[in-house]
C-alpha cells in the first residue's frame, strides 16, 4: 500500500428488492439519463422519452415485452444514507440446447 494514500472504509446496507410502483419516477429518472446518452451518441438510432411516458411505463408494470410474463423483473437497489439509488431490467432467457 502506497503510504500517503488513505482509503476511506464503511459499512452500508444496500437494500436490492423488486420495484414497485412508487419507485417509477426514479427509476424513469435514471433511466432518462441513460436515454440521453444513447441519444447524444446515436440520435438516428436512441431517442430521449418523456419523463411522464417512461415513468407511467414503470409504475403500471408496462417496462417489460408482454410475451416476457413472469420471467421479467426490475429490482431496484438503495444505498439510503447516500440516496444512490440504481434500477435494472431483468427477463430470463430460454435455457441453450
Amino acid at each position: 500500500m502506497i503510504p500517503h494514500l488513505r482509503v476511506a472504509r464503511y459499512q452500508a446496507a444496500i437494500e436490492i428488492r423488486p420495484a414497485v410502483p412508487e419507485d417509477a419516477e426514479r427509476i424513469a429518472n435514471t433511466f432518462l439519463e441513460s436515454a440521453e446518452y444513447h441519444a447524444q451518441l446515436d440520435p438516428e438510432r436512441y431517442s430521449t422519452p418523456t419523463v411522464e411516458t417512461t415513468s407511467a411505463r414503470y409504475r403500471e408494470g408496462r417496462q417489460h415485452p408482454s410475451h416476457a410474463g413472469r420471467e421479467a423483473m426490475t429490482l431496484v437497489a438503495e444505498l439510503s444514507e447516500a440516496g444512490v439509488y440504481e434500477s435494472n431490467d431483468l427477463a430470463g432467457r430460454p435455457p441453450m440446447p
